[in-house]
């Protein structure tokens, strides 16, 4: 599994507008980071002459002058820090070219655009993102093309008492200091009437959510909670003396994708930060995981870190 750094960073492009949306993020982590972008298009076996309605890249030459004018505009304030690559596909298999070259460029974050206007469920379903994270356990970035800034002030981290899920917070805190961003803790229980009913029991338990779980205590979830905040603070310290990190975290009940979405839209900034399961799990995972549910209801960006088979 790829660790979340932001030492180099993907980003395929397909030449359309929509594609484009990513390049406010691609500024966003050319400013505040030292991260190198690498501009990646793929050049299809037998490309079609649109794509969303526009005119498609249809040979390498079109693609490498694209990419080397998107290139030169960002150079003209971050210099030496972007490079382009244009390769030609070998398969029609798009997500594993690009998984490919993230492994060979050793990328720590990829950076998509998921081109759906009805939210991420119908663009998700068997599409290159999810192939991409399948295929390369490649953290990802997706990003709405209806959404026009990249400017994250927190970063919003579910959990649901599942130790293995808890990985991801080296992750995000990481991710956290490196940005300057505060972190907010979330754990959501859910009550018998936000289960979904038409689930079996055990499908009904949320992935990670023992049953438990669903009778947890507030007061129990704040203990949990605080506990994870604290461990955060003391690595944190033990890793970069003198670095303080707001974290603060809230423990809500009800329908937990509905409450996820809520919290990052009432607060400004807000970058969720769930975490995926990889090849053996991510299907189902996402076909009825809270990651999913919470795509459908925003189109407010959504950080994913796969985790380890486990």
């Amino acid at each position: 599994m790829t660790p979340l750094t932001l030492d180099r960073i993907l980003v395929p492009l397909d030449g359309s507008v929509l594609a484009e949306a990513v390049l406010p993020a691609c500024r966003y982590f050319l400013e505040h980071t030292s991260a190198h972008l690498i501009l990646l298009h793929i050049v299809e076996k037998r490309p079609p002459k649109k794509i969303h309605g526009q005119r498609h890249l249809g040979s390498h030459e079109e693609a490498q002058f694209y990419l080397e004018s998107l290139k030169q505009s960002l150079e003209e304030r971050w210099p030496g820090r972007l490079e382009s690559i244009v390769r030609p596909a070998t398969s029609n298999r798009i997500a594993q070219e690009i998984a490919q070259v993230h492994k060979e460029v050793q990328a720590g974050l990829v950076i998509l655009c998921t081109h759906g206007h009805s939210g991420l469920s119908q663009f998700w379903s068997g599409s290159i993102a999810q192939k991409t994270v399948d295929l390369g356990k490649v953290p990802l970035l997706m990003i709405h093309p209806d959404h026009q800034d990249f400017e994250p002030h927190s970063l919003l981290i579910p959990l649901d008492g599942n130790p293995e899920h808890e990985k991801v917070l080296n992750a995000g805190t990481n991710l956290a200091a490196l940005l300057r961003l505060s972190v907010n803790l979330l754990l959501v229980i859910p009550t018998p009437g936000t289960v979904p009913a038409k689930l079996s029991y055990a499908q009904r338990m949320l992935p990670g959510l023992t049953r438990s779980m669903l009778d947890l205590e507030e007061q129990a979830a704040r203990d949990y909670l605080n506990e994870k905040k604290l461990g955060i603070c003391r690595d944190l310290e033990l890793e970069k003396p003198g670095l303080c990190l707001d974290c603060e975290f809230s423990v809500q009940r009800g329908d937990p994708s509905s409450v996820i979405t809520a919290t990052v839209q009432k607060t400004a900034g807000s970058l969720p930060l769930i975490a995926t399961h990889g090849r053996t799990g991510l299907k189902a995972f996402w076909e009825g995981s809270v990651a999913n549910l919470v795509g459908q209801q925003t189109r407010l960006p959504l950080l994913l870190f796969p985790l380890p088979p486990g």
